[in-house]
């Protein structure tokens, strides 16, 4: 069994993994809790962290670990959701960092049309941190990636980004799939 979700649905995975011992998590871009003791720096969700997190399934860090696997897929430039993802510290658990995605994981992998095969490997049990980040790789010609890319490099007080890194003038259609 393959439990899978992108923000609180990440949590939502991974928090009732317990219930399917031995299952299998993708988590995109996950909250570990919204628990004010548990995740007090994260103050993006204000209705979320209102509610009773002191019952069963509140963390999803300690909930996950009867998973056989825990993948997590985050971009560690994102402050939140890096703390979240280092909150799970199991054995079964691997960090897919995704650089220059945003809190969109999920979608960046949707966009470069790897998310299934991403998906088929972490259901079939063929997934390694290796294989992941070359499915990561497809995606390195999407607006989006160039975006993020670019957005850095200004935070960064680095040169302005390359020719390379501006924005295609034409639009980008998810039939479009970079050549292997």
């Amino acid at each position: 069994m393959t439990l899978f979700g992108t923000s609180m649905g990440g949590y939502g995975a991974a928090a009732f993994a317990s219930l399917a011992p031995g299952c299998r998590v993708a988590a995109f871009s996950p909250q570990s809790t919204l628990s004010p003791r548990l995740a007090g720096w994260d103050q993006r969700y204000p209705t979320g962290k209102r509610a009773d997190w002191t019952g069963p399934f509140a963390d999803a860090a300690a909930e996950s670990r009867r998973a056989s696997q825990v993948w997590l897929f985050y971009d560690p430039a994102i402050d939140h959701d890096r703390r979240h993802v280092q909150r799970f510290d199991g054995p079964n658990v691997t960090r897919v960092p995704l650089r220059h995605a945003d809190h969109k994981t999920a979608l960046m992998l949707r966009n470069g049309r790897v998310l299934s095969d991403v998906m088929r490997d972490i259901a079939t049990g063929r997934a390694t941190l290796p294989r992941m980040m070359q499915h990561y790789r497809a995606c390195r010609h999407l607006p989006d990636y160039l975006a993020g890319v670019r957005a850095r490099a200004e935070r960064g007080g680095d040169p302005p980004a390359p020719r390379g890194l501006t924005a295609r003038s034409h639009a980008w259609h998810p039939d479009q799939r970079p050549a292997p």
